[in-house]
């Protein structure tokens, strides 16, 4: 997957570049934070270069519209039952962004859901900073309806996300609840006990 989003980063470049932002992949490698190029790397130049306000308009306006490649993303069936072999819970992330099920109406939404679920999705994050009250209403909707467990997170990245603060998201506007913590170790400790 490292290998096909390096392959991937120059067709990236040359659609950012006709939107007017022309990124040498030279200086890129100059300062790769790893040996494969990826997103977060042409997302780090956005950052260090001031060219957004915010870390949100860089992935929205520039890099989530982006298709990603072939062999650059594991099908949801493959993740899941990696996560389910290993012992662990699946969790659907940030539902409504770019890569996950923006371009769907929620009855879309819970057509795909309702698959990731057949197919053994445990709960999806209800907890998350730019969620607004139709999100978080369509999702206790989601997770009363089809029984799911659910998770929360800041998406704190660490200096590749200045503005968001871990445990308390942006301008502290994301508080979860202890019992999100609790839940979830319940239902590992069940999981687990019945893989053994």
């Amino acid at each position: 997957m490292k290998k096909a989003r390096d392959r991937g980063v120059e067709y990236i470049l040359t659609t950012i570049k006709d939107k007017g932002i022309d990124i040498s992949v030279e200086e890129l490698r100059e300062k790769a934070f790893e040996k494969y190029l990826d997103r977060y790397d042409i997302y780090r130049y956005f950052i260090r270069n001031k060219l957004c306000s915010t870390a949100q308009e860089i992935w929205d306006k520039y890099l989530d519209p982006i298709p990603y490649g072939e062999d650059e993303l594991m099908e949801a069936e493959t993740a899941i039952r990696i996560v389910k072999s290993a012992g662990g819970l699946s969790f659907l992330a940030h539902y409504n962004k770019y890569i996950g099920f923006a371009k769907l109406n929620n009855d879309e939404i819970e057509k795909e859901i309702k698959y990731l679920i057949s197919v053994g999705l445990d709960g999806v994050e209800r907890y998350y900073p730019s969620f607004n009250k139709a999100d978080y209403e369509f999702l206790d909707y989601l997770i009363e309806k089809y029984d799911l467990i659910f998770s929360g997170g800041t998406d704190y990245h660490g200096a590749n996300r200045p503005e968001i603060r871990l445990g308390t998201g942006k301008d502290n506007n994301l508080f979860i609840p202890y019992e999100v913590y609790t839940k979830i170790l319940s239902k590992l400790k069940f999981s687990v006990n019945n893989i053994y």
